[in-house]
């Protein structure tokens, strides 16, 4: 099991770094359009490949359904009204952290939006990115299979600070790692609550596609 988390989350981390690296080599070319968009493109499927561990390593090795990781029903009222209550504790914890650091001078990561290319196409592959794929894919990975494996060993408390600490660590944004352990943290609990990846990755998408949408219409002023 060690082996089937510590594998993807390097890659994953990995990814990240190359994603910058380009993102810094098209800033400096005069017309990178093409290329920041074939980049935007390539984090989606980088993105879809954390699926691949959760089915080599766990439904294919145990014979299982993809319901064993979290794809099931909810109790909609009740599943909602968590989703709201974990978004405004999510919002507080992140708009404190980012007022502090700003304190400081700093922020706690960086605009992505240039790495996905100008004007409103860059924005759509961002928002398919970031606000759809990668809200599915990382419930998939990290709350269904990282937090749901930890949890057998370790408990439900021990598991959600685990793989909380896991889906901060692997964003290598060092700024970022309380807000982001805190909202792996509040997502992990989400889906103990209520037994399905469905309102983690609803709430997710929110998170990430209100973060985007703030970036391209009122820019860097507003975000931490």
């Amino acid at each position: 099991m060690a082996r089937a988390i510590l594998a993807p989350v390097v890659l994953y981390a990995v990814t990240f770094l190359a994603r910058r690296g380009l993102a810094e080599a098209a800033s400096a070319l005069p017309d990178a359009t093409t290329l920041r968009y074939a980049t935007g493109l390539l984090v989606i499927v980088f993105q879809l490949a954390l699926l691949l561990p959760v089915w080599w390593w766990g439904l294919r090795k145990y014979r299982t359904g993809w319901q064993t990781v979290g794809f099931r029903g909810f109790a909609v009222l009740p599943g909602c009204g968590l989703i709201v209550t974990l978004l405004i504790l999510g919002y507080v914890f992140t708009g404190a952290w980012g007022l502090f650091l700003r304190q400081y001078g700093l922020r706690a990561q960086p605009n992505p939006l240039p790495l996905f290319g100008e004007g409103v196409p860059g924005l759509l592959i961002a928002l398919l990115a970031a606000g759809i794929v990668a809200p599915f894919t990382e419930e998939v990975f990290f709350r269904g299979f990282v937090f749901g494996a930890l949890r057998d060993r370790v408990g439900v408390w021990g598991g959600i600070a685990l793989s909380a600490l896991i889906f901060a660590a692997a964003h290598l944004q060092p700024f970022a790692l309380p807000a982001l352990f805190a909202l792996g943290a509040l997502l992990a609990w989400l889906y103990q609550l209520t037994g399905s990846l469905w309102p983690g990755i609803l709430m997710h998408s929110t998170i990430n596609t209100v973060a985007l949408l703030v970036l391209y219409f009122v820019g860097d002023s507003l975000t931490p």
